[in-house]
């Protein structure tokens, strides 16, 4: 009799304590989506306070520091000779007043790219370290697609070219690619469909090589141009 109590007072202990380890479990997820959520705004906002900022790769450290600014307005206005200096003002040596200079900027660079000292600059827009990160993890993917105009995805594998123009051939196109895609039913609601799935086999990509960057000036007193 004893034990029998003692067992079913166990059980209910054991219950209680699977009640409440089901309840930590929800409450680890509510604050796991809480954090991811945090982490997501705090990144938007990361680069919502980038966006006047364009990231310049190829400039060598042969250019001294007190010559930054000048070189940067030579290419400047290289690239964009039609615009006003009111245009082209550089808050910081890495900032630009408008958002649109920015645009046409890395359009301009991107036709004719800049040259100083013999070495080719990129231009990119400046995005925050963890949204970097993220789309450094997809490289094996997003290196062997190319978007082609207006509509066409190309691909390159085992040396050869497959392209894609019409949605139609979608399922052909991912059959010689050996992509697995699932297709809703056409009388499917696009929010009963399941995710299509895709395979992908690709190279693992080299690590990253640090890259020596000009430390930021002082923000207690921004540099201007033109003088």
């Amino acid at each position: 009799m004893a034990l029998t109590l003692r067992t079913s007072q166990e059980e209910v202990q054991v219950t209680g304590l699977a009640t409440q380890v089901s309840s930590q479990d929800t409450e680890i997820e509510g604050l796991t989506e809480q954090l991811n959520s945090l982490e997501d705004n705090l990144e938007d906002i990361n680069n919502c306070s980038r966006l006047n900022n364009l990231r310049i790769g190829g400039l060598t450290e042969s250019v001294l520091p007190k010559a930054i600014l000048h070189t940067l307005w030579e290419i400047v206005t290289s690239l964009l000779p039609e615009a006003s200096k009111s245009e082209l003002t550089i808050e910081r040596r890495y900032n630009h007043r408008h958002f649109a200079t920015i645009e046409r900027l890395m359009t301009a660079a991107r036709d004719t790219p800049p040259m100083v000292q013999d070495q080719e600059l990129s231009f990119y827009q400046d995005l925050a370290l963890s949204t970097l990160k993220k789309r450094w993890d997809l490289k094996p993917l997003t290196a062997a697609l190319t978007w082609g105009y207006p509509f066409c995805l190309i691909v390159r594998k085992d040396n050869q070219t497959h392209t894609l123009m019409k949605v139609s051939d979608i399922e052909d196109f991912a059959r010689t690619l050996g992509l697995k895609l699932e297709v809703a039913p056409e009388n499917t609601s696009a929010a009963a469909r399941p995710p299509t799935t895709k395979t992908y086999t690709s190279k693992p990509m080299p690590p990253r090589q640090p890259v020596k960057r000009h430390s930021p000036p002082s923000p207690r007193e921004p540099e201007r141009l033109p003088i």
